[in-house]
């Protein structure tokens, strides 16, 4: 399965909290800076089918992403036919390639 750096809030943590600490977690401790909201995206959770919401971020990062925690490889890519990606990640690689964002 293919997936972007998130996860859910903790009590009483801000969305940008969360992202911070999330990325922070799966790329080996990474800071994220310059932080601007993109979209939010409605989708199907690949894990339990339940109807999810997710706040997209852009931002920039201190060093160069190596995988930690629960993430166990790091991937450039931009041929997605042949991963498992979730379908709320689809809808987002679509938005960034209609908002010209990613190239084809």
């Amino acid at each position: 399965m293919w997936t972007v750096p998130g996860g859910k809030p903790e009590l009483s943590e801000t969305d940008i909290e969360c992202l911070c600490r999330e990325v922070s977690e799966e790329l080996s401790g990474a800071i994220l800076s310059n932080i601007r909201f993109y979209k939010c995206f409605k989708g199907i959770s690949p894990h339990n089918g339940d109807l999810i919401e997710v706040s997209c971020y852009f931002g920039d990062i201190d060093i160069d992403p190596h995988p930690s925690g629960e993430i166990t490889a790091i991937a450039w890519t931009k041929d997605f036919a042949d991963k498992k990606v979730s379908d709320v990640t689809l809808k987002i690689i679509d938005s960034l390639r209609q908002d010209n964002l990613i190239a084809d």
